[in-house]
């Protein structure tokens, strides 16, 4: 049922980290020297105490 689960998790994610890891080899932009990047707020999404919505 939509609607129907337990809590909210906020994603977020260090762009610095996410560039050292794999992004600068993808060529991302926010990885870019002076993009100025730092928190990317992804969404709060709702969740399931054990797994999470299908839509």
């Amino acid at each position: 049922m939509a609607g129907d689960f337990d809590y909210f998790i906020l994603s977020l994610s260090w762009s610095p980290n996410w560039c050292a890891n794999e992004g600068a080899e993808k060529g991302d932009p926010q990885c870019a020297a002076g993009a100025g990047y730092g928190w990317v707020l992804h969404g709060l999404w709702p969740q399931y105490d054990e797994g999470w919505p299908n839509y």
